[in-house]
């Protein structure tokens, strides 16, 4: 295989819903080292916004798959490891690479093979599973329409008392445009190792 092609490709923007100015945008390959692994034993924080990333506890061991999407905003999916293909959900992430900057995930429920649908936001993804040494993982996304991930931070609560709910005190979207395709890589002997690659 040629690691010099690129594993995937992806139309995103991130908006500031409160100032309703666009942040940063693109519409770009992925490449193999714009990848980053890591595997979150039992008993570790799961990755969530503060506060539950210090409430929740997995029994399970998760993997994170992270693309830096650029300098500044990444996007991961993280799914749990299992010998036997038997999951219900995954997750995909969204981030500020910032202290304190927002975060967010939305939770997608397989609806049938191969299918998965937002638990959140709007969203819809084929999907294609593998089993990589002792686990199956996702190896394949392919986004079958627009799909969005809300980002906040969780340290400025306020009252809308027009929409009379509690709201962050920010509020970032990360959208992924319908079309986008990612082969995720895998952690193998410590390196990430393709599981394909974007067709020419």
């Amino acid at each position: 295989m040629n690691e010099s092609r690129p594993i995937g490709r992806i139309k995103w923007i991130v908006r500031d819903l409160d100032q309703d100015i666009v942040l940063s945008e693109d519409d770009c390959p992925i490449w193999l080292e714009n990848i980053e692994i890591e595997i979150k034993r039992p008993d570790d924080s799961l990755d969530a916004p503060f506060p539950f990333n210090f409430l929740w506890k997995t029994k399970d061991t998760y993997v994170y798959k992270e693309i830096n999407l650029d300098d500044r905003f990444k996007l991961k999916i993280s799914h749990r490891l299992a010998s036997e293909w038997d999951l219900d959900f995954f997750s995909l992430h969204a981030s500020e690479d910032e202290i304190g900057a927002p975060s967010g995930f939305d939770m997608f429920k397989i609806d049938k093979p191969n299918h998965a649908v937002s638990m959140r936001c709007r969203g819809e993804l084929a999907f294609e599973d593998a089993k990589v040494e002792e686990n199956f993982e996702i190896v394949k996304t392919e986004f079958l329409a627009d799909t969005s991930v809300l980002m906040q931070t969780f340290d400025n609560f306020r009252l809308d008392l027009e929409l009379l709910k509690l709201r962050t005190g920010r509020e970032l979207r990360t959208k992924i445009a319908k079309g986008s395709i990612i082969h995720w890589p895998s952690l193998i002997d410590g390196e990430v190792v393709p599981n394909g690659f974007l067709e020419e």
